[in-house]
């Protein structure tokens, strides 16, 4: 798929995707306590909604609201920018109102009384007390081993956006019992892993007892595993001293998921092994693609002996033997028949939906495939009736599941397109990114470093784009850290650095300059997540007041600048102007629209100086010799007025001739290497090699000023 391709198919699912935000906003409900609309039988006419009260209040509406929250809301932990029908989606959802809901469910299905005893008991007993005791329930059914981490899975993906912060409070008894359900997914998980692949039996799935330990059915897994694994985000998303309070019960589920998600690669080896076999009979494409989903959803330092590859490799026979030519995944069979006889079957939008969310990042190579599962998914849908369902008759709340899954797997599936453009766009660039984590140790000037944080880095991390300082122009001149706060921006952002410099206009010389801006800025828009540093770019937006004759300048500043402001408001990039003549620049390109900040750089103070100076030494392991003799001239802080030796005060009178209060970073790190080289060559370092190091480095900077 090439990038006019992709970016085709993204615009055509987020029109879809913006049509069916306004018709799923009128499935929920005139009374928001729960998803009970998309469980009711409609009619062809959109107008009437009202929840069906036989199901009122049932477990199979918490567990379809529930299912429903981790569906629509598990796109939002990736980090990447928010697209439009993402943002628009989950804001006309009424999270706290649904999450109200299910809180209110899970206290009355699963509250236990705390144990009777004097004294302040740890966490940790009393999720032992929770475990333990048995729910004061009116359901036969609850807890289980699906109904249960569902309800966990979507009360904690809810709480993770709400304003609320009740589940956060841990004198709510409700927050030990979710987390208490969670350990006990996680414990149960293990008992799965204890028990290894030769107890697998496809036939288990069709008398499942979900009130024991999980049966040996990898969707029913897959549900225990994500419950347990928002436990741990959640303990992660608290204060210091909640966490700290939780700090043992987070490890043990750490630790038990770390235990299954090593059974899971191997079941995913045997399961592959068969696949080549040809003696899959024993499973299919459910079991295979949740069996995948665990093994890649576990945490980096988890994966170990290839477990990656194999993921990728999984994958591909996923793809090649599990999807029709049409684009459906159809399993061969329900994955279980609950307490009730109800056959619980997948339908492809779930399969797709969860495949992206737990395989996103290695889904790129079947990008073509997935258009076909897209195309399938799109032509089930029934505008304001819902989406039809291709799994067979099943129970009233999977038609809700289906809607779900049915606008879930499409924002996956046009983020997935999204990441691709921008993929193909930065490779088409020719410039390759760079990666500015070791400008994390680099300290700026306090009121830089305060812009930087509180302008941009927290806005943005904390989902308030529109908030966000997005562009800037630094202006100052050469040596003060221009180059080097775009870095650290980049840095602390967690993002890659993108330079652009006159250069990359010029490539097919100045005459088709105009052309090659608009390919570059076409290009650009396709970024996400990425700060872009224009480096010396003043002769491309010069001051037309000042450009006498000049009528290709002044066209060509003219043609940027709706260019710079198409780019800020499409707010997918952070973008810094560095240059060293602000006069220069023509006024309207860094009005505000375009451009949101002016930042005066000025050369480092004293401390600043020597924070950059020991982040350089330590990076270039500067050994004791040279960094003692460096110190005894003052540097980098200010020169000595005198000293004792009569060496270092001929050295001292040659070193006031350089002005250090204009060393920035580049000449500090200049400094040091030329030092780090003679070193490592074993060559003697004396003042004088100190003089001459500091004297060439001054030269230099005073030839580029």
């Amino acid at each position: 798929m090439d990038l006019d391709e992709a970016a085709k198919r993204r615009d055509e699912t987020y029109r879809l995707l913006t049509a069916e935000t306004d018709t799923l906003s009128r499935f929920l409900y005139t009374e928001p306590d729960r998803l009970g609309n998309l469980v009711a039988p409609r009619s062809d006419e959109p107008t009437p909604h009202v929840a069906p009260a036989a199901i009122s209040g049932s477990d199979s509406d918490a567990t379809a609201t529930g299912f429903g929250l981790y569906m629509l809301l598990g796109l939002s932990r990736d980090q990447r920018a928010p697209t439009a029908p993402v943002a628009e989606f989950i804001a006309k959802l009424p999270i706290s109102k649904l999450q109200t809901f299910l809180e209110a469910h899970l206290r009355e299905s699963y509250l236990v009384q705390r144990p009777s005893k004097r004294g302040v008991l740890r966490a940790q007993d009393l999720l032992e007390a929770s475990i333990s005791a048995s729910p004061v329930s009116n359901s036969r059914t609850l807890p289980n081993s699906y109904d249960t981490p569902i309800h966990v899975a979507g009360v904690l993906v809810a709480d993770r956006h709400s304003k609320s912060a009740s589940l956060r409070d841990l004198s709510e008894p409700l927050a030990l019992q979710v987390l208490a359900l969670g350990l006990k997914s996680s414990r149960n998980l293990v008992e799965v892993a204890n028990k290894g692949i030769a107890a697998f039996d496809s036939a288990t799935r069709v008398a499942a007892d979900l009130k024991a330990p999980i049966p040996n059915v990898p969707y029913l897994w897959y549900w225990n595993y994500v419950a347990a694994l928002e436990c741990v985000r959640f303990v992660d998303r608290l204060p210091p001293k909640r966490h700290a309070a939780l700090s043992e019960v987070r490890d043990e589920i750490v630790s038990e998921i770390a235990e299954f998600g090593d059974f899971a690669s191997t079941f995913v080896a045997y399961l592959s092994a068969s696949h080549h076999a040809g003696i899959d009979g024993q499973f299919d494409a459910t079991d295979f693609l949740f069996s995948i989903a665990i093994a890649a959803l576990r945490a980096p330092d988890d994966h170990h002996g290839g477990s990656e590859n194999l993921v990728e490799h999984a994958l591909d026979l996923f793809f090649e033997r599990n999807i029709a030519s049409e684009g459906s995944i159809v399993p061969r069979s329900p994955v279980f028949i609950d307490a009730h006889q109800h056959a619980i079957t997948i339908s492809t939008a779930e399969h797709g939906a969860l495949l992206l969310e737990a395989l996103a990042p290695y889904c790129e190579p079947h990008i073509d495939r997935l258009s076909q599962v897209a195309r399938y998914v799109e032509s089930r849908r029934l505008g304001a009736r819902g989406w039809g369902s291709d799994a067979g008759r099943t129970l009233p709340r999977r038609n809700q599941g289906v809607v779900c899954s049915s606008i879930s797997f499409l924002l996956r599936y046009a983020n997935l397109l999204d990441s691709n453009a921008e993929s193909l766009a930065l490779s088409a660039l020719g410039i390759p990114l760079e990666d500015p984590r070791d400008s994390l140790s680099i300290r700026l000037s306090e009121e830089l470093e305060n812009l930087i944080d509180d302008e941009i880095v927290w806005p943005i991390t904390n989902g308030r784009r529109d908030l966000a300082t997005m562009s800037l122009v630094l202006k100052g001149p050469p040596g003060t850290a221009k180059t080097t706060a775009a870095k650290r921006i980049a840095a602390l952002l967690g993002w890659p650095l993108l330079t652009l410099d006159q250069g990359a206009f010029l490539r097919e010389g100045y005459e088709n300059v105009e052309s090659e801006a608009e390919r570059v800025f076409r290009l650009l828009g396709h970024a996400k997540d990425t700060v872009v540093l224009f480096d010396e770019f003043e002769e491309m937006i010069l001051d037309r007041t000042r450009v006498e004759g000049e009528k290709s300048s002044r066209f060509l500043t003219t043609s940027m600048l709706p260019r710079l402001h198409r780019i800020r408001d499409q707010g997918g990039v952070v973008f810094v102007i560095a240059t060293n003549h602000l006069e220069s620049v023509d006024s309207a390109a860094y009005r505000f629209g375009r451009i949101d900040t002016v930042f005066d750089m000025q050369f480092p103070d004293e401390k600043s100086r020597q924070e950059m100076y020991d982040s350089v030494v330590s990076k270039m392991e500067l050994g004791a010799v040279p960094r003692k003799l460096l110190e005894t001239t003052g540097f980098p802080r200010k020169w000595k007025l005198a000293a004792d030796s009569a060496e270092l005060n001929t050295v001292l009178e040659r070193m006031r001739l350089i002005q250090l209060d204009q060393f920035g970073y580049g000449e500090i790190r200049q400094v040091v290497r030329l030092l780090r080289l003679r070193e490592l060559s074993g060559k003697a370092l004396g003042l004088t090699d100190i003089a001459a190091a500091l004297t060439r480095v001054a030269a230099h900077s005073a030839r580029e000023a």
